[in-house]
This record gives C-alpha cells, sequence and structure tokens, in this order.
C-alpha cells in the first residue's frame, strides 16, 4: 500500500523540510477530521477524533502512548488516510485534550488501568462500531498497546489484526530489581503519595522533550513547537499511582502467559535503541495464539512514528504489508 494520490509528499526525504510539509499536508489533514467527545469512567471528558475515508479499504482505531496527543501523530494519520484508511483515535484520559484527573494538569495520573479499558470500550461501542469498515485494525503504541491489548483480552473485538509499537510490558529503571521498585512505590502510595510525582523536578521541559524518544531532529522539533504553542497538552512526569498501575497491568499481560490469548495476526514493531522499555519484555508473546511478525528497528528510539526517515519508512512498509496480508476484499 502506498498513497493513493502520487502528487503527495512521498516517505522519503521529509526531514530537510518537514516543518513546511507538516503545515502544507500533515496538519491540515488532521484538523479536518471530525471532533467529538464522551463521558468516561467518574464524568472525565475524553476528547475524540475520527477521519472517514469516502474510499476506505479499513479502518484503524489508533491508540497513542503516555503523554501523547493524538496530535502528535498528525503525519501517521495523513499517511494511513491516504493509504485508504479511516482513523478512529482519542486521547487517553489525564492526557491531551481529555480531561486531567490532578489540579497540577502536568502530573500523569490513573487510578485503575480498568479506567482506560472502560475508556476505550465507550470509545468502540459508542463511535468506531457504527461508523468501522469491514477490516478493522488497532495500532497502538506503548502504553496505548497495554491498554489495547487489556481491551482485547477482556473483550475479544472484531479486528482483522493488531499493531503493536514498542508496547509497554516493562518499564526501564535501570538496575533496581523490579520488585524492590514495586514495593517502593506501593509503599509511597500507601503514605498517601499517590498523587504526587514519582521524582523530582516532574513538570515538563519542552526544550529538552523527547531526546530519548527519537533521533529525528526535524520531527522533535516540530513537537516541541507544538507544546509550547498548546500549554494545555504537557504532561511531566508520572505520579505514584500510574508507576504501581502499569507494574500491575504489565504484570497481569505476562503472567501465565497472557498474551498468547490475543487470538489475531500481530505485527510487533520493536525499537531497537529503546531506553524508554526494557524490550527483552517482549519475549513474552513467544507462543503467541495467533501468527505473529516481530520487526525489530536498530538505531531507533522508543517513538518510531516519529523516528528518522529511514527507520520510520521501513516500519510504515511492514505496518502496510501487514495489513495488506491480512485485509479481506
Amino acid at each position: 500500500m502506498t498513497h493513493l494520490n502520487s502528487q503527495l509528499p512521498p516517505l522519503e526525504n521529509r526531514e530537510s523540510h518537514f516543518s513546511d510539509l507538516y503545515a502544507k499536508y500533515f496538519l491540515p489533514i488532521y484538523e479536518s477530521a471530525v471532533k467529538s467527545q464522551f463521558k468516561g469512567v467518574d464524568g472525565i471528558n475524553i476528547d475524540v477524533r475520527v477521519l472517514k475515508n469516502p474510499n476506505e479499504i479499513g479502518s484503524i482505531v489508533l491508540l497513542p502512548g503516555r503523554t501523547e496527543s493524538h496530535l502528535k501523530y498528525a503525519e501517521t494519520i495523513f499517511d494511513l488516510y491516504h493509504s485508504g484508511f479511516s482513523i478512529f483515535t482519542f486521547d487517553a484520559r489525564g492526557q491531551g485534550h481529555s480531561g486531567r484527573m490532578l489540579s497540577n494538569s502536568e502530573i500523569g495520573y490513573v487510578e485503575h488501568y480498568d479506567d482506560y479499558v472502560a475508556d476505550l470500550h465507550t470509545f468502540m461501542t459508542t463511535i468506531v462500531e457504527p461508523q468501522q469498515g469491514h477490516n478493522l485494525y488497532f495500532l497502538a503504541h506503548s502504553m496505548g498497546a497495554a491498554i489495547g491489548a487489556l481491551y482485547i483480552l477482556k473483550y475479544q473485538p472484531p479486528l482483522r489484526g493488531v499493531i503493536f509499537s514498542s508496547p509497554l510490558l516493562h518499564i526501564n529503571f535501570g538496575p533496581a530489581p523490579y520488585p524492590l521498585i514495586y514495593a517502593f512505590i506501593r509503599a509511597k502510595c500507601a503514605l498517601g503519595l499517590s498523587e504526587k510525582f514519582v521524582q523530582f523536578p516532574g513538570n515538563i521541559n519542552v526544550d529538552t522533550y523527547g531526546s530519548d524518544l527519537t533521533r529525528s531532529a526535524a520531527r522533535l522539533t516540530q513537537y516541541r513547537s507544538v507544546l509550547r504553542n498548546h500549554p494545555e497538552l504537557r504532561l511531566g512526569m508520572p505520579s505514584n499511582n500510574w508507576i504501581r498501575r502499569s507494574i500491575e497491568a504489565t504484570a497481569f499481560l505476562q503472567k501465565d502467559r497472557n498474551l498468547k490469548n490475543i487470538k489475531y495476526p500481530l505485527l510487533l514493531l520493536e525499537a531497537g535503541d529503546d531506553s524508554v522499555l526494557d524490550v527483552t519484555a517482549n519475549r513474552s508473546f513467544e507462543g503467541f495464539g495467533s501468527w505473529m511478525i516481530k520487526a525489530s528497528f536498530p538505531g531507533a528510539f522508543h517513538d518510531l512514528f516519529i523516528e528518522r526517515d529511514d527507520i520510520r519508512t521501513k516500519a510504515l512498509r511492514m505496518m502496510y504489508l501487514f495489513m495488506k496480508e491480512t485485509a479481506t476484499p
């Protein structure tokens, strides 16, 4: 699958004039999406974007990662749309354009991961299912992949396939033993520090944001500009409770090889130089219940969809090939 219109910018060689492409092509397509909201758990407003393709060959539910808004995916939404897909996406509770739960809006917080899953269920049943095409895929990055996996295991939605990019299965805490980290975080929560930053300073520094996420200076510069111009999108360090619930959720996914119960074809996109996550946890997919392709990208940092042109192009082409092989006419 390639862009259906040959006059549109190809995947290659975008970084040298990325800001011009962003303003001329990527942002206008993103802004043309239909905006809406729904009430999530506890009445939190969840911000939605839907971009229907009149000539769709499939539909994609895009689930961003922690700290991210769907606005970060403007370029990827452009590419997917012009390759024939409709896109359904929303900002997770506590980040992006969606409602925040704490007075300090930059603290990454969730009460329970089940809240993320319940919000996704509302999104699927009230927004996606009434409009989706016959080839439906999850495209989920990092935290979005953890949420997507939990949702799949609970609800078994009618998907043609699943694409996980840098799935959150094991946060990289460095040399400290994981059980010790979990015990320490639980103790902090028991002391009434659930809603506090896990470490200080916790608020985002826009000038240094993303240095561990991508080696693409052009794409990172553009997204830092977005954060400067849209302070409402900023999210800093996670809270103690977010760390606790993430450890618990990812432990469940790996327990008793629960991931093997995902019964759809899976494309796993792995960043070879990911420092945010411990990628060895991806071995949890071994013995997967359906067929799986794992594509690892040497030299790639955590965010493959805002990586350098050469890496990002390979990732998208792998994704297009996967969807072509799994789609029905």
